[in-house]
């Protein structure tokens, strides 16, 4: 932990990453829980989210066994000799089916442990207010907060190479989205919103970049899973109240509209005059 501190201070861009036992059920965007065991004050000392697929790569153990790692992206650190950390005790009285006290890391647990856990952390978080590297404070010492070119850079590299039925560059679409947006919040996500659904770019890869978190979570509302209807998808966004989502919805919806008139776009109009009526009036 020592090491880990003076890595957050001195190299704001470092990479972590951590083996994973049960790599085949593990994918990018999964949650984890690092818990430190053995000597010491043991418990969780950092959770967060994966922000890649498993990889195979050397045993950390010398030992020529095959390993699978997998990258992560922080969003709460904890030192445990600095604060208070929700220790095994707690984990395995609030949890008792499942080992806390050691064994092969990267273990799986069900969606029913997971949610006793998730619970658990966020009565443990509500109580604390220092000594805690969080994700805000992760995030200000790699870069500081997103800044609206640098989103459309992300966009631009995301996008670069790609035309649309028209033949211009998809990043004009993007473009003009974003700068119909009413606020910063909603220009990011206006110039990103189409990057997960159209490039390989990730929700992951997204917060790693300094993307706010509610920005991100409006941008899943906007990807458009090819397996769900597009009107059910529309009445998601709706349904979801998100006011990021909705207005770059409209935005998105009105250019379509304005370049579905002529062109390649034109075989579009009826979808995307259904979609605007429903959810033009929304607020």
């Amino acid at each position: 932990m020592e090491n880990l501190e003076h890595e957050l201070q001195e190299y704001p861009d470092v990479w972590y990453n951590w083996s994973v036992w049960e790599h085949e059920k593990a994918h990018e965007e999964d949650r984890f829980f690092m818990v430190r065991v053995g000597e010491g004050k043991t418990g969780v000392v950092m959770s967060g989210y994966f922000s890649s697929e498993p990889y195979e790569d050397e045993d950390w153990s010398c030992k020529g066994r095959q390993t699978f790692y997998m990258d992560m992206q922080p969003d709460y650190i904890f030192h445990p000799e600095n604060t208070d950390i929700l220790t095994t005790e707690q984990l395995a009285a609030a949890i008792p089916d499942f080992i806390w006290t050691g064994g092969l890391s990267g273990r799986m647990l069900t969606d029913e442990q997971a949610k006793r856990l998730e619970d658990l952390w966020e009565t443990f978080l509500s109580k604390q207010d220092e000594n805690v590297y969080n994700e805000n404070e992760l995030k200000a010492r790699r870069q500081g907060p997103l800044t609206i070119e640098e989103a459309i850079r992300i966009a631009n590299e995301a996008h670069f190479g790609e035309n649309d039925l028209d033949g211009n560059p998809v990043i004009l679409h993007s473009l003009i989205v974003g700068l119909k947006g009413c606020t910063r919040e909603e220009m990011i996500a206006g110039f990103l919103h189409d990057v997960v659904e159209d490039t390989r770019e990730t929700f992951t890869g997204l917060l790693m970049k300094g993307v706010d978190r509610p920005i991100v979570e409006a941008l899943k509302l906007l990807t458009h899973e090819k397996s769900t209807d597009y009107y059910n998808y529309i009445q998601r966004i709706i349904d979801s109240g998100n006011p990021i989502a909705i207005h770059v919805k409209q935005a998105d919806l009105q250019h379509n509209l304005e370049r579905g008139r002529a062109g390649g776009h034109l075989k579009l109009v009826t979808k995307h005059e259904k979609a605007w009526n429903m959810i033009k009036d929304i607020k």
